[in-house]
């Protein structure tokens, strides 16, 4: 049965679309070039699995993730679209959903990020922040994949592009940056009843450029009580101030659920719903020059995680969040191969929280028993703040047209309004010969204790006190070498070489005996080789490969599998047709998350698997008005695998859907 939710979404859908009128009003020449900013050209197939790796001119490296791979691997949402990139490891319990922020829905990228409560990955929209500030760590339902143009994954502490965390995702929304106008609608239904649907509409007159957007996606799921819905809506106003200068503001708006099935076998166990909402709105100042360029942006993100009808006692727990503040970073090309990066973050981080209790009926006898009444708690709104400037410099000697070298070095300060301050320092080399490139890098991490220490020790833990106060940030160095090498429009092929060693990771002593509260105690290394290469022998095919291995200690680190495996092939034939087609291969790796407990480990593992998952489309043209129509089956699972995430959590088997995409 299709929900009514969806056939009011899909109602909605079509007349964002056809709202655009001036989309269809337009001239053919108009409209055909409008469409390349939402659709690739039909003779070109876009690269699988992921758009790329860059090393920028501080020898950071980071990979990007478009829409077209996106909409390639058939993605609903930020775990799918991300689980097959290099590097990147997740966990969830729904086709649809991510429950909570832990085993329910995360992503872990070279093994960080499985720290629960508070996480080491920085979670972004547009530059902003978006994550749960009360407990520290991402709901990523908050990032609805639908409004994203490109998702870049750092995979390293990079003082000179974020700050606060020990690795970074940030999601870049969608724009109109071709004159004309563009409106898109897709539509699909599959296993387990799962429908879904997006809306787009686009446009660019002159100076002036607006983006508008909505999405439904609902399943039921492919076990009881694992239903989930993601809906979104974003909007964007531009304007090019003058040639060098424009403003633009964008929001985004998402409301979603999702359910705890429960091990197998022991419904009892399940633990509720959990529901997010959120607000995302960014404005941006940017300036573009020869010698310059840079952004100023005002932020504001206001979100909630609830969850509800928690197993055992405990009952509801609502959380508020609130995180907004100004960041600005400039970049001046002032001299002959010289590049000085600079600016400020300032963010405050604010957030309350209720906690309530189910009443209890304990009866040993007719003369021995006892009642305790539900009850509620509350932790107060308590608002942090973070000040962050930093300053790089790197000098290129040579050219590219032969033989190059590029020092970098780069500093980042840390003022936080509860803990002591802290620097994070960064060098690196590039050294290239044409179209070989090699770089090294050292970078320091910062990952200051969140909310969630206070939220704990008056809520959770009382007995822990308040010498969370006395806590100081977790740090890690970060070591990496690589080497990247482009034949043309050939081939590209690139090989990372890191070393991450992790230090004073913030932890709790048990709730009884000696001593009691927080403690920075933990260390923990993780070191790998990675590498990627993208084959593209003729326009209509392209190949993609990709491999990771990890060694760690301690060795029950969680989500650290010693190999992972992608594979990718696009295949444009007939001039009509199309296959997108994707493996990927995961070892046994030890899953849940990393307590923060002295003397706990991670005793429990899941089994390796290998999942291939392929798209099928079929491209033709309705003539008047020009729509280009894209009918298409996905197959999720193609073998049938057998595979969890968490234990006692099976995936679902071959799933089915089958849709289309409207191009106007």
């Amino acid at each position: 049965m299709i929900p009514r939710r969806f056939s009011r979404a899909a109602l909605l859908a079509l007349g964002l679309a056809f709202a655009a009128s001036p989309s269809l009003a337009a001239d053919p020449q108009t409209t055909e070039n409008s469409g390349e900013a939402m659709l690739e050209e039909v003779n070109v197939v876009s690269s699988p699995i992921i758009e790329g790796n860059r090393v920028d001119s501080f020898a950071n490296e980071t990979t990007t993730v478009t829409k077209e791979q996106i909409w390639d691997l058939n993605a609903p949402d930020l775990t799918s679209a991300l689980r097959r990139t290099p590097g990147v490891t997740i966990s969830r319990f729904d086709n649809i959903g991510s429950f909570g922020g832990a085993e329910g829905g995360a992503i872990f990228i070279r093994g960080k990020g499985a720290s629960r409560p508070g996480a080491e990955i920085s979670v972004m929209i547009d530059g902003a922040p978006a994550y749960i500030s009360v407990w520290d760590h991402p709901l990523l339902d908050y990032l609805s994949v639908d409004p994203a143009a490109a998702v870049t994954v750092y995979k390293s502490p990079q003082p000179m592009n974020f700050g606060n965390g020990l690795a970074a995702v940030d999601m870049t929304p969608k724009r109109m940056d071709h004159e004309g106008f563009s409106s898109r609608v897709t539509a699909q239904y599959g296993s387990y009843n799962t429908s879904q649907e997006t809306a787009e509409t686009g446009g660019k007159i002159g100076r002036f450029d607006y983006y508008a957007a909505q999405s439904y996606r609902y399943s039921s799921g492919s076990r009881a009580m694992s239903d989930g819905m993601l809906t979104s809506y974003y909007g964007r106003l531009g304007y090019g101030l003058t040639d060098n200068w424009n403003a633009h503001a964008t929001v985004i708006r998402t409301d979603n659920y999702a359910m705890d099935p429960g091990p197998e076998g022991q419904p009892e166990e399940r633990d509720g719903k959990y529901v997010t909402r959120d607000w995302h709105m960014v404005a941006t100042l940017a300036n573009t020059y020869d010698c310059a360029e840079g952004t100023l942006k005002g932020y504001w993100n206001r979100g909630e995680g609830n969850w509800f009808n928690q197993s055992g006692k405990d009952n509801d727990n609502t959380n508020d969040s609130d995180l907004y503040g100004v960041r600005a970073k400039e970049k001046l090309r002032l001299w002959q191969g010289g590049e000085i990066a600079f600016g400020a973050d300032m963010d405050w981080i604010s957030g309350q929280a209720e906690f309530t209790t189910d009443p209890e009926l304990t009866i040993n006898s007719l003369t021995d028993w006892s009642f305790t009444p539900g009850g509620v708690t509350h932790f107060d709104r308590m608002t942090w703040s973070i000040f962050s400037p930093f300053l790089g410099v790197s000098q290129m000697i040579g050219s590219k047209e032969g033989f190059y070298a590029t020092p970098s070095a780069g500093l980042r300060y840390y003022g936080h309004s509860q803990f002591q301050s802290e620097w994070s320092p960064q060098a690196g080399l590039l050294l290239g010969y044409k179209d070989l490139e090699l770089h090294g890098t050292y970078s320091r991490g910062v990952n200051y204790p969140g909310l969630n220490v206070a939220v704990f020790s008056q809520n959770v833990i009382s007995s822990l006190g308040q010498n969370w106060r006395s806590l100081k940030a977790e740090t890690m160095d970060h070591f990496e070498a690589g080497a990247s090498y482009k034949y043309e429009n050939l081939l590209r092929f690139d090989v990372t070489a890191f070393s991450d060693n992790g230090h004073d990771r913030y932890v709790m002593y048990p709730s009884s005996g000696r001593p009691t509260g927080f403690e920075n105690y933990g260390s923990y290394s993780i070191w790998g080789l990675e590498t990627t290469a993208t084959y593209t022998p003729v326009k209509d095919l392209s190949f993609f490969a990709g491999l990771n291995a990890m060694g760690h200690t301690p060795k029950y680190l969680p989500y650290v599998p010693n190999l992972s495996v992608s594979l990718g092939a696009n295949y444009r034939f007939l001039e009509h047709f199309k296959i997108a087609a994707d493996a990927q291969y995961v070892d046994e790796m030890y899953v849940l998350s990393e307590t923060r407990r002295v003397g706990t480990r991670n005793t429990e593992k899941v089994d390796g698997y290998w999942l291939a998952n392929a798209k099928f489309s079929y491209f033709f043209t309705i003539p008047k008005p020009k729509v280009e129509t894209e009918l298409f089956v996905a197959v999720q699972n193609l073998t049938n695998t057998f595979y969890k995430y968490k234990p006692g959590y099976p995936m679902p088997a071959t799933g089915v859907s089958a849709g289309v995409a409207l191009t106007f």
